[in-house]
């Protein structure tokens, strides 16, 4: 655990886990956050930062080890994210 490293994102309500040696995406997660800071986050980020911390701990899959990420046959997927707001613009 001392080689991971978590960046902050999404106006600071989603923290991503990387390996510090590599840079490998480990894990996805919703910020430690207190009810206060959660109310001054920006609505579209508040709703997403409730939505992955109360439900999802997304892992890359390809970190695990003995797990051949081709044995899984349908995985889901979720087009949702495309209605989070504020939505990216391209600089």
């Amino acid at each position: 655990m001392e080689n991971l490293e978590k960046y902050s994102f999404g106006g600071g309500g989603l923290v991503k886990t990387f390996c510090k040696t590599c840079g490998v995406n480990i894990s996805n997660e919703g910020a430690e956050l207190s009810a206060s800071e959660v109310s001054t986050l920006p609505e579209g980020i508040r709703n997403r930062w409730n939505f992955i911390a109360k439900n999802w701990r997304p892992v890359n899959l390809r970190v695990l080890n003995d797990y051949n990420i081709k044995d899984i046959k349908e995985p889901e997927r979720s087009t949702n994210g495309a209605s989070f707001e504020p939505r990216y613009v391209n600089p």
